[in-house]
């Protein structure tokens, strides 16, 4: 596995504790083990020391501190009896993580439990999978203790399968001055697609209410997802969802909305604006948060092949060039020396009836010619014609 693809887990019994109830420096040296531990490999244990937490912990006293309060709150195990080759250092054990009773604020430690091992059966959802790049690339330093639980929760309330992204019912952004999300923009004009030609464009307003559901979070969560927002570990993306005709309380995300990706001529105002086809009544916008930095599992992979299925199809769907619907395109073909040609080679009653308005052009004459010749005939001069010439 590549690094950028590497990604480790911690304990979800994480989120029930306190945020006071562990340091900031024994917090980062808990996910340092737990991003440096191999559960296939020596018994799960972390051969990270000191030299590989300096650039998190500083000095040493705070490493030997930090691994002294995880070694008293039975989360970590020193394990003398792993062999660790070459590395001068002591192979660490991630254990279990405890009960958390929180109106004690301590551990519920059970130093005679006969197994205190991690165990990674697929069958409970007991880990949050956190990209390892989150702390290689150096994001936590600056990041205060409830700015590290955050992660910790919006990871672990992640859901590309469904949600393509955090679980919209815990947490999403909304404008609260309008139910939909969007106003209308304009209508779809010359050279749309038929499937959207006339209808309604609608622009997507801006956020500026957050949604939080009922939650376990002890600590400030709007107050770290904004912080996880400024320092671009996490993004708000436009989702269209659907409401369930039979309860609309109960949703699902249909489409995500691209920036830019309508584009009308000589707008250079809305160029990079959130723009699309008016969604159906049972449907409005929402934001939701999404890592930049993802998993890398087989739901990843999943939501990747979707997410480019429907980027494709809307790219489509918006660039397509539609001239049955562009009149100012059918009138440059009509005045085309070779367009007369091609309808004299139509042996057909029904095409030779235009053949008078060919001897004087005005506007007016090609509005006729436009009204009797059906829109499919000039792709066919286009596409088959001029290129036999």
């Amino acid at each position: 596995m590549e690094a950028k693809d590497h990604y480790f887990k911690v304990g979800r019994k994480i989120l029930t504790v306190n945020i006071n109830s562990l340091s900031k420096k024994a917090l980062l040296l808990y996910l340092l083990y737990c991003r440096s531990s191999n559960q296939k490999k020596n018994m799960g244990c972390s051969f990270i020391g000191y030299n590989g937490c300096k650039d998190y912990l500083g000095n040493k006293e705070a490493f030997l501190s930090a691994k002294k309060e995880l070694a008293e709150k039975f989360l970590i195990q020193e394990r003398p009896d792993v062999k660790t080759g070459i590395l001068k250092t002591t192979a660490v054990e991630v254990l279990n993580f405890p009960d958390f009773i929180r109106k004690d604020n301590c551990f519920r430690i059970k130093l005679n439990c006969d197994h205190n091992h991690r165990t990674y059966r697929k069958d409970i959802k007991q880990y949050i999978n956190i990209p390892s790049e989150v702390i290689d690339k150096g994001f936590l330093k600056a990041l205060t203790i409830n700015d590290i639980y955050s992660i910790l929760f919006l990871y672990s309330e992640t859901d590309l399968k469904n949600c393509w992204g955090v679980n919209f019912n815990s947490l999403h952004a909304y404008n609260s001055k309008n139910d939909v999300g969007f106003n209308k923009y304009c209508n779809f004009g010359e050279g749309f697609s038929k499937d959207i030609y006339l209808k309604d464009c609608v622009e997507v307003i801006k956020h500026n209410t957050y949604f939080i559901g009922s939650n376990d979070f002890n600590g400030d969560l709007l107050l770290g997802v904004k912080t996880l927002l400024n320092c671009q570990l996490f993004e708000l993306i436009p989702v269209i969802i659907k409401s369930d005709p039979e309860d609309p309380d109960i949703c699902v995300v249909v489409k995500e909305v691209f920036k830019g990706m309508v584009d009308f001529k000589n707008d250079k105002d809305h160029k990079d604006s959130y723009l699309l086809l008016k969604p159906d009544k049972d449907e409005k916008l929402i934001w939701i948060l999404r890592a930049r930095y993802l998993v890398k599992t087989p739901e990843y992979e999943l939501f990747q092949q979707v997410t480019k299925k429907i980027y494709d199809f809307e790219y489509n769907r918006y660039h397509y060039f539609d001239i049955s619907t562009s009149k100012e395109e059918k009138i440059k073909l009509i005045k085309e020396k070779d367009f007369e040609g091609f309808l004299a080679d139509w042996k057909s009653s029904h095409y030779a009836r235009v053949e008078k308005y060919f001897k004087k052009l005005s506007e007016d004459d090609i509005d006729k010619i436009i009204g009797i010749l059906p829109d499919y005939i000039y792709g066919v001069y286009e596409d088959r014609y001029k290129q036999d010439l």
